[in-house]
């Protein structure tokens, strides 16, 4: 009984002492700031054009916003990046403004989202195939002077003709680099 009342009374203590965390008020980011904010930027925007992708919570009302990148997103649709000026007072977060016309974009807007976009990739006619994959097993060929080995291992990493990959022996105790010859089959040295 005296341990039950021991624990009711101090977690009543911890409770009212502040440890069960004390609620913080928020306030709203709503779409006139970001309109404000989007003005001093350089585009005019109507409040009720914004449209936030989700509700934006600052730690005081009425933050300084600003505008981290803009681009043009859809047809009459632009994207935008914004935080608060003191950034603990709230997180980076996006909105999307309807009805804005390519000429009303700064043309530093205008200029990146005219350009094309570089490719990422590279394209597919000059990547050579994989002849080994990481996790397969395959054969490794260590030639010295008068020595000739041919041992499994297992493949650390994907390789193609003449590449160098890591390779590991079947119970894993030792790893070599190898050159990728063929398909399952490396060569390595002593």
């Amino acid at each position: 009984m005296k341990r039950s009342c021991f624990w009711l009374l101090a977690g009543g203590l911890i409770a009212t002492s502040g440890f069960a965390g004390t609620p913080v008020k928020t306030a709203v980011v709503d779409t006139a700031q970001v309109a404000t904010a989007m003005a001093a930027w350089g585009i005019s925007v109507v409040p009720d054009r914004v449209e936030m992708a989700a509700e934006v919570r600052a730690t005081r009302a009425a933050p300084a916003l600003e505008v981290l990148a803009v681009e043009a997103w859809q047809a009459g649709i632009v994207k935008a990046r914004l935080r608060c000026v003191k950034r603990t007072e709230c997180l980076p977060f996006y909105v999307l403004v309807s009805g804005t016309r390519r000429e009303d974009l700064p043309a530093r807007i205008r200029s990146k989202s005219e350009a094309p976009r570089e490719a990422t990739r590279t394209p597919a006619a000059t990547h050579r195939p994989w002849l080994v994959r990481s996790g397969e097993v395959a054969t490794l060929v260590i030639e010295g002077t008068h020595l000739r080995l041919q041992l499994p291992v297992i493949c650390l990493a994907n390789g193609s003709a003449g590449g160098t990959i890591r390779v590991t022996t079947t119970d894993r105790k030792r790893t070599y680099r190898a050159r990728v010859v063929a398909a399952g089959l490396l060569k390595g040295g002593i």
